[in-house]
């Protein structure tokens, strides 16, 4: 840290030194980051949760805001597309009237997208498109994270589920009409004669302050 200079040693007598970090404005200078977005985290000394725990943790639903951001930028854009998606969660049981928050529709977005590989509907390959499945494979993450071997995302899981930081949902779906997911891992299963969806781990934060995303366009008449 002091040969990148995000701190320093100072004297305070002759046998200590003290430790003077650098400013948040040094650091996202030095690394060419944005630190104007900030999230609250629920930290208590005397658990088993550890600061470096909830780093990762941040990560991961960092990455996670992104990915509903950039579906949510992509469907603005595409407003055929939306307005499609829109009817098909109508009638799949959603609030109109609460639609037009992006949470409340990537929520339903992704419930559909899980139910429409059971019974593929007639908007299958929009949401094959658009994936708002917002989590990652052991891979990815390791690519993301820079590390050598994949074992150690495994690790960071295993650990942060444990600590009661992350909950880990193992999901896969089986097709009643042998659906195809080109973007995802899907299987074949050769006694029921169907196809069977791999997700990825369904990860979600347990507790920290997620900040809210920002609202959809009006509704597309």
């Amino acid at each position: 840290m002091k040969e990148i200079k995000l701190l320093s040693f100072y004297s305070i007598s002759k046998k200590n030194d003290s430790l003077k970090l650098c400013s948040w404005q040094q650091l996202a200078k030095k690394f060419d980051i944005n630190i104007e977005k900030k999230l609250t985290l629920q930290y208590n000394i005397n658990d088993t949760q550890r600061v470096q725990d909830w780093i990762i943790a941040t990560e991961i639903q960092e990455n996670k805001d992104r990915q509903d951001t950039a579906v949510i930028r992509k469907l603005n854009k595409n407003p055929e597309s939306y307005a499609a998606i829109f009817s098909a969660l109508l009638r799949y049981g959603a609030d109109a009237k609460r639609l037009n928050n992006s949470s409340y529709f990537l929520s339903w977005m992704k419930s559909f997208y899980f139910y429409d590989f059971v019974q593929v509907s007639d908007i299958h390959d929009v949401l094959i498109e658009f994936r708002p499945d917002n989590n990652r494979g052991v891979k990815t993450m390791a690519d993301h994270w820079n590390c050598k071997n994949p074992q150690l995302v495994s690790y960071w899981k295993a650990r942060l589920q444990k600590s009661k930081i992350i909950d880990i949902t193992k999901i896969q779906i089986e097709s009643q009409e042998r659906a195809r997911n080109k973007h995802c891992k899907v299987l074949w299963l050769n006694v029921p004669k169907e196809t069977l969806l791999c997700l990825c781990d369904q990860i979600e934060i347990l507790n920290p302050v997620i900040q809210p995303l920002q609202p959809l366009k009006p509704e597309i008449n």
